[in-house]
């Protein structure tokens, strides 16, 4: 069990490292007005608009997504062995965690400048990964000690997911709160899962 521990809290970090490490290279190299209000983030991945830049941010969606796909997995390690309905949560986090991760990888090659493709996978990305959020509020509540703070949070990136998907899909500023609250989420989840005591419980 251990190795997992280490992989989830390791990709964690390196989920929110690569992204926005990325997105900055790609940031530096684009020329036009670039703005929250204004502008997509996929729209520095656009090979029109930033020639230079677009790869940075490209692969770092794709390695992001990599990374992602490993903190998923590694999530195994709050099953419980009794718990049958909390272990139905985990492996719904992990199948819809794992499909978020499959679209955020192949939106990597289909650009936003390919806009009907990309359109459909960034769709099944943030409702992929919104899902699997959900879910993963629903199997980790089963812990009297972890972070209720953190269940408020998984639920809050789940709920603003859901209404930016349904009723802000054509807000730019929408996107950049949603990808901020799904990075802040895995990377305290990743930290809280660091530690044995807050595994205590489940994996009595």
């Amino acid at each position: 069990m251990k190795p997992f521990r280490i992989n989830l809290f390791l990709s964690s970090y390196l989920v929110l490292l690569s992204y926005s490490i990325c997105t900055l290279l790609a940031y530096l190299h684009y020329r036009l007005a670039y703005s929250p209000i204004n502008n997509w983030l996929s729209d520095l991945g656009n090979k029109i608009s930033n020639p230079t830049g677009a790869i940075y941010y490209n692969a770092g969606i794709l390695i992001s997504a990599i990374w992602l796909m490993m903190f998923f997995i590694g999530f195994s390690i709050v099953k419980s062995r009794k718990n049958r309905i909390q272990k139905l949560m985990v492996f719904l986090t992990q199948f819809f965690g794992l499909i978020g991760c499959a679209s955020m990888a192949l939106s990597a090659f289909f650009t936003i400048d390919n806009p009907r493709p990309h359109s459909f996978l960034s769709a099944v990305l943030y409702i992929s990964l919104g899902t699997a959020f959900a879910f993963s509020v629903a199997a980790l509540r089963y812990n009297p000690k972890w972070p209720r703070w953190l269940l408020l949070l998984g639920v809050l990136a789940a709920l603003f997911d859901l209404l930016a998907s349904i009723f802000f899909n054509n807000v730019p500023v929408f996107e950049w709160i949603t990808v901020s609250l799904f990075l802040a989420y895995v990377v305290l989840t990743g930290v809280s899962l660091r530690s044995p005591r807050t595994l205590a419980v489940i994996n009595a």
